[in-house]
């Protein structure tokens, strides 16, 4: 027992060595930034505003084969019980408002995407083209980013600031 607490105090003590040492290397001036991963997000309506992915709503599309088709790749909606990170998948969530909405994603900004595609199959036979701009810039001394969020719905600009969609069926 004694050696198995020696050698992780040991271990311990290598890390947080390694730890100060890193500290010691930097100049005290940079910034480490983290930037926030983005759901593309559908709230999907009738032509009377009635929310099409709550359960009680009576034309719902929750029985649909709703499919996301991107980069070769198939997402079929799952409903999670629980919200955790998911790299790419296609969920279905209540808002805090109360509202349901699919979320396709997350994308991250650190990857520039330009122009990046994918299609929403309804299961009804009918489909939405989405394309969509996620990318930083800098000011001139790179300390100061911008993320940049723009997205289209069928060919036509829909927001430069919003991810969230209304899709009216």
């Amino acid at each position: 027992m004694n050696k198995a607490l020696l050698l992780l105090a040991s271990v311990m003590f290598l890390f947080a060595s390694c730890a100060d040492e890193k500290l010691e290397e930097d100049d005290g001036d940079r910034i480490i930034w983290d930037f926030i991963n983005y759901s593309v997000i559908f709230k999907v309506v009738d032509q009377s505003g009635h929310d099409l992915l709550n359960p009680e709503t009576e034309e719902n599309i929750l029985d649909n084969d709703i499919v996301v088709k991107y980069d070769g790749k198939e997402f079929n909606r799952k409903t999670p019980k629980y919200n955790m990170p998911d790299p790419l998948d296609l969920r279905t969530y209540q808002l805090e408002e109360g509202s349901n909405a699919l979320f396709f994603g997350e994308f991250s900004p650190e990857s520039n995407y330009r122009d990046e595609k994918f299609t929403i199959e309804w299961g009804d036979g009918t489909q939405t083209d989405i394309k969509f701009d996620l990318y930083i810039t800098w000011n001139e001394k790179r300390t100061d980013p911008s993320v940049h969020k723009i997205i289209y719905v069928d060919g036509k600009r829909y927001s430069d600031e919003s991810f969230v969609v209304t899709i009216t069926k």
